[in-house]
């Protein structure tokens, strides 16, 4: 008989261990969704994909058209919106900057930064690549990534470079969002609809 209560008593423990251990695990899982969901609410971008969490830009250093260093202290203080390419590219650069001139007021009127950085620094200057710029529009933000910077931007950014034999360079068009504390917090893998990008930015500026 006491050995029946015995293992009574012992699986009455087992049970409790159990509950314990999975009321601990679901804790800690609902604490992860409501961090995840915390920070998708903190930046609403219906059509971007939002990072959770943001990553910091660690390490960045571009060179502005006045030949001055950025690196990521330079870069906090307002939002930013970034897109790479090369200063003699003839098809993704000027169809993903015209799409950009497009939304540039409302942009700029929400205070927000639209830079273009080149990872050509073979070919390209800070001044080639203004001059570039502001044949589209001068209201672009020129930035230059070195030799040895252009390939980190794979790993910060997530954007996709590639040079080819004949010189050209395959490259995404996607554009990078920067929060004022200098962190990668979303990306539009493909320009969204005409006013949309606008509409969206303006949720998370608050203007």
């Amino acid at each position: 008989m006491r050995h029946l209560k015995r293992k009574g008593s012992d699986m009455k423990k087992s049970v409790f261990v159990l509950f314990s251990l999975l009321s601990i695990a679901l804790s800690l899982g609902l604490g992860y969704l409501f961090a995840k969901s915390k920070e998708s609410t903190k930046f609403p971008l219906e059509h971007a994909t939002v990072l959770t969490p943001p990553k910091d830009l660690d390490g960045i250093v571009l060179i502005n058209d006045k030949g001055l260093l950025i690196d990521r202290e330079a870069l906090k203080g307002r939002w930013r919106l970034l897109t790479v390419g090369y200063g003699l590219c003839h098809d993704t650069c000027p169809a993903t900057l015209g799409y950009l001139k497009g939304e540039l007021d409302e942009l700029t009127a929400k205070g927000v930064e639209v830079g273009f950085i080149s990872v050509d620094p073979a070919r390209d200057t800070p001044q080639s690549v203004a001059k570039f710029l502001a044949a589209i529009d001068s209201r672009f933000t020129a930035y230059l990534a070195s030799e040895t910077m252009a390939p980190k931007l794979t790993e910060l950014l997530g954007a996709y470079i590639a040079k080819n034999a004949d010189g050209t360079m395959n490259h995404s068009n996607a554009i990078f969002v920067i929060d004022p504390e200098a962190r990668w917090v979303a990306v539009y893998n493909q320009p969204p609809e005409k006013g949309l990008l606008a509409k969206d930015i303006g949720r998370i500026t608050m203007r």
